[in-house]
């Protein structure tokens, strides 16, 4: 059982490089990789595809950008938050919203890296300092 463990860690990890052309994702490796996947034994094929498209979103997460500001921000601040987060990681897909929850200032979000510089946390720090 541990055998067949490594050799399917090892099958979605080729899958998983084979899965993308630089940061773009290939499509039609993805529908080959899923092809041959179902091939297995139906348990192992769940099993098999379930990792490997938990894997996948994994890759497409950790370059997913989200902006999220008290304010709607112009296209030049935009570009330039952006433009700062893709010179320390890559960035596929952009999404940005207005919360005015936050108060002021912004949140960043790219995989499972936060930057929170919103006025509500600013806010909520203090409170849990004064109040612990």
């Amino acid at each position: 059982m541990l055998r067949n463990k490594r050799q399917d860690t090892k099958v979605i990890n080729a899958a998983i490089k084979a899965s993308f052309k630089g940061l773009e994702i290939n499509q039609s490796e993805v529908k080959r990789i899923v092809k041959l996947l179902n091939g297995y034994p139906k348990a192992r094929a769940i099993q098999m595809l379930n990792l490997y498209l938990k894997r996948l979103k994994n890759v497409l997460d950790q370059t997913h950008l989200t902006i999220e500001s008290s304010t709607k921000l112009s296209q030049g601040e935009l570009k330039l938050i952006t433009d700062k987060i893709k010179t320390k990681q890559p960035v596929t897909e952009i999404d940005y919203q207005v919360n005015p929850s936050l108060i002021g200032g912004f949140k960043v979000k790219i995989g499972d890296k936060l930057i929170d510089s919103s006025v509500n946390r600013q806010i909520t720090e203090i409170g849990e300092a004064i109040y612990g």
